[in-house]
């Protein structure tokens, strides 16, 4: 089981500062790092054979990278930008059937995306939903151990993104956020036959969900 969660708190006692009132200036470019954790929804099949029939193949890693982006605010409240990023995607994961001799591998080495935004700013806090294109390389692996099959395919395979997150002002140019997407990367055959079994091709769909922290530098940021 995996558990991530956002929470409300309220602070008892003592007045808010003006500056945790003031309103924030999101228009400009920023850029900044992000960390957090990718996990794998892979779904292996052979739908040209009834052999094993469909599998699951849950991995997690950790994922880091870089950010970059452009906000404009075209009203106090709503701001719509274009953010990239590019990272590290960890995940590294090797599947047996109980008490069968099929092995599924799902290893990813990196990803990007490219995403449009749409934000609800409160202030000094901006709400937002995301989502675009997105890359990921990785490599799908099927071993039959009885019957000396060994397939894997490689590639950096396109897909789509959606997601969303929150993001805060520490100080005037700096920001903190904690985010979400969602990645579907597609599908591919890796092709599992030998002399001695015929499963056809194993078909895989890779799904992935990411959540991870950022930091970011706006280069204009401003209260006003």
């Amino acid at each position: 089981m995996h558990l991530y969660r956002y929470g409300i708190n309220y602070k008892f006692g003592g007045l808010a500062t003006a500056r945790s009132l003031s309103a924030h200036e999101w228009t400009g470019l920023y850029a900044g790092l992000n960390a957090g954790v990718g996990l794998s929804q892979t779904n292996a099949s052979t739908p040209e054979s009834d052999l094993f029939g469909s599998v699951d193949i849950a991995g997690a890693g950790f994922t880091g990278g870089v950010q970059v982006g452009y906000n404009w605010q075209f009203n106090p409240t709503w701001v719509v930008g274009l953010e990239g990023d590019i990272g590290r995607l960890g995940i590294n994961r090797l599947f047996q059937n109980w008490d069968d001799f099929e092995r599924f591998g799902i290893k990813t080495n990196w990803y990007g995306t490219m995403r449009a935004r749409l934000g609800y700013s409160t202030g000094p806090a901006l709400l937002y939903f995301t989502g675009g294109a997105a890359f990921v390389n990785v490599r799908n692996d099927f071993n039959r151990v009885d019957a000396n099959v060994q397939s894997s395919k490689s590639e950096t395979a396109p897909g789509w993104t959606l997601g969303g997150g929150i993001e805060s002002v520490l100080v005037k140019n700096c920001t903190a956020k904690t985010e979400y997407l969602y990645i579907d990367a597609g599908s591919q055959n890796v092709f599992g036959s030998s002399v001695l079994i015929d499963t056809g091709n194993v078909h895989f769909n890779n799904r992935f969900h990411i959540f991870r922290f950022g930091l970011n530098y706006y280069f204009n940021g401003q209260y006003y």
